[in-house]
């Protein structure tokens, strides 16, 4: 699946707040995507534009469980 792929990537590379955003947006459901957006954070090279995720997300209920799941905003 393409959760299953991304996860795999993610676990050997590095990437933007951007490309993460991209990678959550191949995604159709929301709990998928903040599985990713979960794991992705310490891949992330450049996490002060984290917020750049946000707009992968429906909902602003699932902005804020990521910002309480990482410690962040």
């Amino acid at each position: 699946s393409k959760r299953d792929a991304i996860k795999i990537a993610l676990v050997s590379n590095k990437f933007t707040s951007e490309q993460v955003r991209d990678l959550m947006n191949l995604l159709d459901f929301e709990s998928s995507k903040m599985e990713i957006a979960k794991l992705a954070y310490s891949s992330t090279i450049d996490k002060s534009n984290y917020y750049k995720v946000y707009d992968a997300f429906d909902f602003e209920s699932s902005i804020n469980e990521l910002n309480h799941a990482l410690g962040i905003g």
